[in-house]
This record gives structure tokens, sequence and C-alpha cells, in this order.
């Protein structure tokens, strides 16, 4: 599972290490106020906005199995409505992607305490700058909450990686920019998910425990490997009035020389009414620097009667000679979204830059 931002050190050895990201979208069309995930409320035309704008720190012990990460999202003080303006502590939530220690004692087992990433939909598992369509499916981005404050249980046996979380889920500790965030109203969630690869890593090569969407780089040893994951992840969640809401979310992936699918299902169950929604798609490396993605989404819980989601970009990584992990890149990714029944449009293209520490 993939907790610590860009992977982590060694773990017989101290140390400190600065990360940084910026990522920013400019919009070259849109039929309305673009809807990027994340920015539910809009992206202006014309007038490019950032995405992110990361900092922190990464520190590790000599002397004792912990891990600190420290980071930072400035990016968050330019949305079209300033958090500032909600909660103090849910401006605070905003601003703090990441604010935990990891004890590992044991190989098989990790705890993490803090602010952190809630590993539940498959999605959920790396960064978004790690994202080949540039953030996560429209779903996954309204359903499963990014980061909580809370204690999380992760461990990996080889083949088998496991997680499970208890997370505060309050509206005065959590920004809602999105009318139709699940979380609204929430109280207190839980999540775990299981992850079985029976056949070779899926991970980013020589980065032990990142699980990595994008198809293996030519020099991987596992490059002519087919290999194949599924995993399992159910989360649920107590609003204030005691009612809850449970998603079950199933994945599968696979990666076979310069191709890489993901397909994940998710279940909803609330109220006594259950919806089926999922997401699927590909990516395609002809060269390693070079990136082709497409994904298609179906969220039956979005809008008034759900929405229909088609989305292809094109992402160019100009350092990879030097970097290898295809982070820093240039994008061009549009899609095209649909309600259901009335047809209002929510499509737009956006150039993608992204610069990575």
């Amino acid at each position: 599972m993939h907790v610590v931002p860009w992977g982590g050190g060694p773990e017989d050895a101290g140390g400190i290490g600065v990360i940084g990201e910026m990522r920013a979208v400019g919009v070259g069309s849109a039929a309305r106020l673009a809807v990027w995930p994340d920015r539910a409320l809009g992206v202006e035309m014309q007038r490019p906005q950032l995405v992110a704008l990361r900092a922190g720190i990464v520190g590790w012990l000599r002397c004792a199995p912990l891990r600190f990460v420290a980071r930072v999202d400035l990016a968050e003080l330019n949305r079209p409505i300033p958090v500032a303006s909600g909660p103090l502590a849910a401006t605070v939530s905003a601003l703090t992607d990441d604010l935990y220690a990891r004890w590992s004692p044991a190989g098989p087992a990790s705890f993490l305490i803090g602010r952190g990433p809630v590993v539940w939909s498959k999605t959920r598992q790396w960064e978004e700058s790690d994202d080949p369509g540039g953030a996560p499916p429209f779903l996954i981005d309204r359903v499963a909450p990014d980061r909580r404050w809370g204690l999380t249980f992760l461990g990996d046996l080889g083949a088998m990686s496991y997680a499970a979380g208890v997370y505060e889920d309050l509206d005065e500790v959590e920004p809602r920019p999105r009318p139709e965030d699940a979380s609204a109203g929430g109280w207190i969630a839980s999540a775990a998910h299981l992850e079985w690869t029976p056949i070779g890593p899926m991970r980013r090569p020589a980065t032990a425990g990142a699980v990595w969407p994008m198809p293996s780089p030519r020099s991987d040893p596992w490059y002519t490997t087919p290999r194949a994951s599924l995993g399992l992840g159910v989360l649920w969640r107590v609003d204030e009035g005691g009612a809850s809401r449970i998603d079950v979310a199933f994945s599968t992936q696979s990666k076979w020389r310069w191709t890489a699918l993901l397909a994940e299902a998710v279940i909803t169950s609330q109220g006594g009414e259950t919806v089926v929604g999922g997401h699927g798609g590909v990516v395609l490396t002809p060269i390693d620097r070079l990136a082709l993605t497409g994904r298609i989404e179906w969220d039956p819980g979005a809008g008034v009667d759900g929405r229909r989601a088609l989305l292809g970009g094109v992402t160019w990584h100009p350092t990879w000679q030097k970097t290898k992990d295809r982070r820093n890149k240039i994008g061009l990714i549009g899609w095209v979204r649909r309600d259901v029944e009335r047809g209002t449009m929510f499509d737009g293209v956006v150039v993608l830059l992204q610069a990575v520490l």
C-alpha cells in the first residue's frame, strides 16, 4: 500500500528528504465552467489554475522503525471559493495534505497515525501525480475521501497486502466543496482494503510497496511477464444522525509489456437503496516517455439520475531518462461528461503541467 509520499527511505538508515509538487491546469475548451476532479466548483476558461502546490519533508529514524511525513498544499487557497471562508479546522485540514507518523515494528505490520490517505479504492492507493488521467475518476473523487485524520493498520506479505483504519469524517473538520460529496453530514468512517497479486510486482520499479498504475518501463525485469491483481475495499460511514452508508469496491489491474488495464466496480448501499457504478481504463506507452490514456465511467449517484463520462489524454514525460519515474509531465486531457436524463454537458479539455521534486 502506497501511504508514504513517493516511496520511502531504507529501513536501516536515518535521514530526511524534501518533497515538492506543482500541478497546474489551463482550460483549452469547455462547454461551461470546466469541472475537474477535486475542483468540482469549476476551473475558469483562459485562466490557468493550480491544482496542487505541495511542499513537505519525509524523515526516517536510524534507531527506531519510525517514519514522519509532513506536507502542505497551498493550492487550496486558490479554489474558486476559498477554504478560508469555512471553519478554521476545515481550513487546516484542507491545507494539510499529510501529517503523520508511521511505526513499523515488523514487516507485515505498520501503524500510521495522523492525517494521511484513506486506502480504500484502487485509485486511492497512489498519488494523484501518478494517475495517468491527471486526476482520479469523477466517481471516486465524489465517493471516496482522499485524506482524513485517523489511525491506519497496514502490511504486506508479498503477494497479499492489506490495510484497515478508522477516521473522523466531520463537516467541521473536512471541507465540503461539493454538494454531492458522499461524506457530507458525516461523523466517523472506517475503511479496509485487501489486494492479491499472485505473479510479480505491480509497483514502481525499485520502490517497494508502491502500487503503480502505469505500464512497466522497458528496463523493468518484469516487463515481458503478464501480471494481474485483484482488490476488495470496504468503506463504512456513519453520519451525525446515526444513519450509515457502505461502499464496496471490487477492482482488477493487469500489466503486460507497454499495456496496463484497470477496472473497478463500486457498490453503494444507503437508506435501503443499492446502486452500482464503476470505471475502467487503459494506459499505453508506445515509448517510455509517452503515455496514452483512455477511461470510461458510470456514476449513478451523481446529479439527478447519474452521469456518464469518457476521458482521454496524452502525456509526455520530458525528464524520463533522468528520473525514470514519469512524475514530471506535460499533458493534454479531454473528457465528455453527461447527465443521463437532462443531458447537461460537463465537457472540457485541459492542458496539464506537472513538476515533482
